[in-house]
């Protein structure tokens, strides 16, 4: 079952684009806006709050993803470095 997306468009316009335009133009989290519907103050404050966690995980997720990336890089280093002395090995085993 999707979104119900057809509730949020009838919350928003219910709530009037003054409330919804003086709630997003000063960016101080304030619900008390003309018109406003109970239902969006919740909406909107819950958005906020999945929208903080998703830049938070996605803030993650670019550290983990560069803590990845140097982790292979010293993987690949570590397998050339056993590689170069396996030659070299080899390579004195038979020249002596």
């Amino acid at each position: 079952m999707g979104f119900p997306w057809s509730l949020v468009f009838r919350l928003l316009k219910s709530a009037g684009k003054e409330w919804i335009r003086s709630d997003f133009s000063n960016g101080n989290g304030s619900t008390t806006g003309p018109g406003a519907d109970p239902a969006l103050v919740d909406l909107v404050k819950t958005t906020r709050t999945h929208q903080e966690a998703i830049s938070r995980l996605t803030d993650d997720v670019k550290t983990l993803n560069q803590q990845v990336q140097l982790l292979i890089k010293l993987v690949q280093w570590l397998i050339i470095l056993i590689a170069t002395a396996l030659l070299i090995a080899i390579i004195w085993l038979f020249t002596n």
